[in-house]
């Protein structure tokens, strides 16, 4: 990778029983490579950071995505939603 920069995705998954699958092309970028990938859930769908619970949702580290051969791929579970960070070559862009 020559001269770096990034894209980020924010992907939301807003169906309550099913996962869906991430696919996105970034070939026109050149090399690319996952640099963050943070994601956002909660087991009841109404919850909320409150006084005395400030943390109760909260970001945590993100599985089950890969950046290969110029796709970033993956599934998003259910109620989530995901901050995504990308190294690519600028020099291509």
């Amino acid at each position: 990778m020559t001269a770096a920069g990034t894209i980020t995705f924010f992907a939301i998954n807003r169906l309550p029983d099913d996962a869906v699958s991430l696919d996105i092309d970034l070939q026109g970028f050149g090399s690319s490579r996952l640099l963050e990938h943070r994601r956002l859930s909660h087991t009841d769908p109404k919850a909320a950071n409150i006084e005395g619970q400030p943390d109760g949702v909260a970001p945590v580290d993100g599985h089950g995505l890969a950046c290969d051969h110029g796709r970033l791929t993956g599934r998003l579970d259910p109620l989530t939603y995901r901050f995504i960070r990308i190294a690519v070559d600028i020099a291509r862009i």
